[in-house]
């Protein structure tokens, strides 16, 4: 039963990607790591390499691409095994691929390289062990929203965990959260939330339709009914160069955002069945 739960669900997750292209990157990412355990794989917001002698071999294939009118260069193609590093980190302080190649070749030595997951950890987890929220995602989001410079960092830090936990929030859950939005600092001036939207209900999302700004998004995935977090989203995540005329938020601005998960799929706290237990309530 829980193999052909899992076979129904790529099939509603390739169904689901027609209308989405950025998602065909999870299925792609999905298929690239059969076969490692999660364990194997780490995910840390910034990774660093050091390169401690001439004729050592990086083991990536780089390529020059853009945020806005910044040049950057991001991993393409991982070709030799390191589990600290993902397809779509950039690498920081080069503008382009050839840049990185001539200091490798002219030295001095030792070089360091530093990696950054713009996904801030990646952290979302699918069934096979592979990330649903990639730096991959991350990079197509940013370019898509693109300011000439992040000017924070993205950060989810978790303020109050549940005791039990049976489900966590992934990619298609029907979410209800209450929030408040806040920009400039976390103290600062309160531009929307949940309780002002309408009746003050918890307001109601697909986590990862795009439903909600991408950076808050991001921080939703393995998350449990009950939890709060709090999510610091940089401009490229958030509203961008344009900012948002409607809540007042100037452009370029930081966004700090106070999320409590109330209901995954309707589940909310106290209701301890599992994932399966709950797919088998839908007759397929």
């Amino acid at each position: 039963m829980k193999i052909i739960l899992r076979a129904i669900t790529a099939l509603v997750l390739i169904s689901s990607t027609l209308g989405f292209p950025c998602r065909r990157h999870v299925l792609r990412n999905l298929l690239l790591t059969v076969g490692i355990p999660p364990a194997a794989v780490a995910f840390e917001k910034d990774v660093t390499l050091v390169m401690e002698r001439p004729g050592e071999t990086l083991g990536l294939e780089l390529i020059n691409t853009r945020i806005g009118s910044r040049s950057v260069v991001a991993i393409q193609r991982i070709m030799k095994p390191n589990p600290s590093l993902l397809p779509g980190m950039i690498l920081n302080d080069y503008e382009s691929a050839a840049q990185v190649q001539e200091r490798l070749r002219t030295g001095p030595y030792p070089v360091t390289l530093k990696f950054t997951n713009l996904a801030a950890g990646g952290d979302a987890i699918s069934d096979l062990g592979t990330p649903l929220v990639t730096a991959q995602d991350a990079l197509r989001l940013a370019q898509q929203t693109a300011t000439d410079t992040i000017t924070s960092a993205y950060e989810k830090t978790i303020l109050q965990k549940t005791t039990k936990c049976s489900l966590q929030s992934r990619r298609g859950d029907v979410l209800e959260i209450k929030y408040e939005a806040r920009f400039q600092s976390p103290q600062g001036p309160i531009y929307d939330s949940s309780e002002r939207r309408g009746t003050g209900r918890p307001y109601q999302m697909v986590l990862g339709s795009g439903d909600i700004l991408a950076g808050v998004d991001l921080g939703l995935y393995d998350m449990c009914p009950g939890e709060i977090r709090t999510l610091q989203i940089p401009p490229p995540l958030g509203y961008g160069p344009k900012g948002n005329k409607m809540f007042r938020v100037p452009p370029d601005t930081t966004l700090f955002w106070k999320v409590q998960l109330m209901t995954i799929n309707g589940m909310g706290v106290g209701d301890n069945r599992n994932r399966e237990e709950m797919e088998q309530r839908v007759s397929y």
